[in-house]
């Protein structure tokens, strides 16, 4: 089974991982880089689709748990709720990549994942999933693209008391494309400084001694 079938499976059931899976899909980055290089672009030619057996087994998974569960619970609108928000979070952890007309988009999806994932014929229909996905890459390319533009530039100066909120779990998505780039600026200015700090902290003793370049002022 594919990686990102592993993701999608897991996160519609919410409640359990699927035996076999070894789930190696690339989620944005929550800790800080530890490079100033250029952030690497996602593959542009890339398309996914589900395996051939994919809709079978997420058909069976989903009955497997409305079955087997502890929870005896069914897959309804409003457990179709929770999975489609947490097949978000899991890709945009910090709410920063999904826009909120992204969201809107796909809100048929968010009440109506039950009867995609049980589908007709003992088969479930995954397009809500990796519709939802590759809205994510492209977002992410966006991401990659505009932060290699900014570090190409290098113009980051650090005269404003500037604030940034790390932890974004709760945070509300962007509302626009230009709204996640003012987001995405502020993280790479984040970790940029975080960079150069790392690079010019010296312990003298006790004390910790910073020698900022003027380009860093």
């Amino acid at each position: 089974m594919n990686g990102l079938a592993c993701v999608v499976i897991t996160a519609l059931a919410g409640l359990a991982g699927i035996p076999g899976c070894t789930t190696k899909t690339a989620l944005p980055p929550t800790a800080v880089r530890t490079s100033l290089a250029p952030a690497p672009a996602a593959p542009t030619n890339l398309v996914l689709r589900p395996g051939p057996n994919d809709p079978q087994i997420a058909y069976i998974t989903a009955r497997l748990l409305e079955e087997f569960h502890y929870s005896q619970q069914l897959l309804d609108t409003n457990v179709s709720g929770k999975f489609f928000d947490g097949y978000v979070d899991t890709l945009d952890p910090r709410h920063e990549h999904f826009l909120q007309s992204d969201l809107a988009e796909f809100a048929f999806y968010r009440t109506n994942l039950d009867a995609f994932t049980l589908g007709t014929d003992r088969t479930a229909n995954l397009t809500p999933a990796y519709a939802i996905y590759a809205r994510y890459l492209e977002r992410v390319r966006q991401h990659a693209s505009y932060v290699n533009e900014l570090l190409a530039e290098n113009k980051f100066k650090f005269k404003a008391d500037d604030h940034i909120l790390l932890d974004r779990r709760h945070a509300p998505f962007p509302k626009d494309l230009d709204e996640a780039k003012q987001l995405w600026l502020e993280r790479l200015r984040f970790e940029y400084l975080q960079e150069k700090l790392s690079l010019e902290i010296s312990s003298t003793n006790s004390a910790v001694i910073l020698p900022l370049s003027k380009s860093a002022t």
